[in-house]
């Protein structure tokens, strides 16, 4: 088993790799595309490919001037944000959000946001947990609460 640090340096490696791939361009010039299209996009998931799955972490993206731009987008289910290291910016139509090492954030799937890291040792975890986990676990939890 591998440290957390460990597992952290595998993946920024892996997305430095991945940043420079035609398939990585050519999937940013077109979520630009729609952004300015329609002023914002919609991000999925692909769960079935994680079929006994209803939460899954990921770590956000390396910093990029793409992420500077300021797409906004909302997602098909819920994300949940922590801040392992370091610092992260989420803009909204409303405001933007500083976030610093051990904050979380939980986003409704409806928000439409702009998220980026400013430096490359931040590190930030993205929990991505679908709308029928919460629907189905977490909402009858609440109801049972004085």
């Amino acid at each position: 088993m591998i440290s957390l640090d460990e597992y952290i340096a595998l993946q920024k490696a892996k997305m430095a790799r991945e940043a420079g791939t035609p398939k990585r361009r050519n999937w940013l010039r077109h979520f630009r595309e729609v952004c300015e299209e329609r002023g914002f996009n919609v991000i999925s998931f692909n769960w079935e490919q994680q079929k006994s799955h209803s939460i899954i972490v990921t770590m956000h993206n390396l910093p990029s001037d793409f992420d500077r731009y300021g797409c906004l987008h909302r997602h098909v289910y819920f994300e949940l944000v922590y801040v392992y290291r370091g610092c992260y910016v989420n803009r909204t139509q409303e405001q933007i959000l500083h976030l610093t090492q051990g904050d979380l954030m939980l986003l409704n799937p409806n928000v439409l946001h702009s998220p980026y890291c400013e430096y490359d040792t931040d590190v930030v975890f993205n929990i991505i947990i679908k709308k029928e986990f919460i629907s189905n676990t977490v909402v009858p939890i609440m109801g049972d609460s004085p």
